[in-house]
């Protein structure tokens, strides 16, 4: 059943190190809130630190300090 839920046109698959998944699947397999996923994946794009960065507790936690990760820098394709 949870299959079926996963092929949805409304789900936001993304590609990451080879692996094609929608965000709650890569959400649950690293242990990451959906939502701060999201938020990462509009500031930083999808690269190594949006899924492996430890998540910080408060709020203003993506502010214009941190490093943008190269592929969202270039204009590279975020398929989210």
């Amino acid at each position: 059943m949870k299959e079926q839920c996963y092929n949805r046109t409304s789900n936001n698959i993304i590609t990451y190190n080879g692996e094609t998944k929608t965000l709650t699947e890569f959400s649950k397999q690293y242990n990451i809130n959906i939502n701060t996923l999201k938020k990462r994946i509009k500031y930083w794009g999808i690269c190594d630190k949006t899924f492996l960065y430890p998540a910080k507790v408060g709020n203003n936690q993506y502010g214009k300090s941190n490093v943008i990760c190269e592929e969202k820098r270039k204009g590279g394709n975020n398929n989210g």
